[in-house]
């Protein structure tokens, strides 16, 4: 996956180290792509992912 360049919104919940991560906002805003960078970052904690979301619909 190629380098991100987050943006200064994105970057306080990527390097969150909240037990609860709650990101809202609208449509085509980046959500997926910063909780992807968040699951990244946070690698070795265990979290649950939901979405609402066909491109990272899993089969």
């Amino acid at each position: 996956m190629p380098l991100m360049q987050w943006t200064e919104e994105q970057l306080p919940a990527i390097h969150s180290c909240a037990k609860k991560l709650l990101v809202q906002a609208f449509a085509g805003t980046g959500k997926t792509t910063t909780l992807v960078g968040y699951a990244e970052h946070n690698a070795s904690v265990k979290m649950l992912y939901l979405c609402y979301n066909k491109a990272v619909e899993m089969a």
